[in-house]
């Protein structure tokens, strides 16, 4: 039997932490809880200790979580669409935080999410995660499939 290599070790290990992250927002809804209550939970603190400082830049911000991205979520795209003082804008492609392949959605519907469950959970993270550093963050998904990730704040 041919051994896994790392890469499909690793993709192993990024599908069970999606799905042990959905389960959680599955569990807390079902005990009649919002996507909007769990995200602020489990979100609403240790912004500023991941990002290394207290006042990120967008741009900055982003390149974190274009970082994070790439080992949490390893076949989605993270690419710079636009920056600007004060504002900057990444486009995730190939996925979202929902997942990522043939049926993003597969472990979400396995759990009993629906896709404005997850989309509310991970607006939700986003905003009270940048608040924490003052930056105002948001997550769009376009009629394309793709996300685009927007941070705004002084600079």
């Amino acid at each position: 039997m041919k051994r896994p290599t790392l890469r499909e070790r690793w993709m192993a290990t990024a599908r069970n932490r999606l799905r042990v992250e959905l389960a959680g927002l599955a569990f807390a809804t079902r005990h009649g809880h919002s996507p909007e209550e769990y995200a602020g939970e489990v979100w609403g603190r240790g912004a500023r200790g991941w990002m290394g400082k207290p006042d990120p830049t967008p741009l900055e911000y982003l390149h974190k979580e274009a970082a994070a991205l790439a080992n949490f979520y390893p076949w989605v795209k993270a690419s710079d669409r636009r920056a600007a003082p004060g504002h900057a804008e990444l486009l995730m492609s190939e996925g979202c935080l929902a997942g990522w392949g043939e049926d993003r959605w597969a472990i979400a519907t396995s759990l009993g999410l629906s896709r404005q469950d997850v989309c509310r959970y991970c607006s939700e993270a986003f905003r009270v995660w940048g608040e924490q550093m003052d930056l105002k963050v948001s997550i769009t998904p376009l009629s394309d499939g793709t996300c685009l990730l927007s941070a705004a704040g002084e600079e």
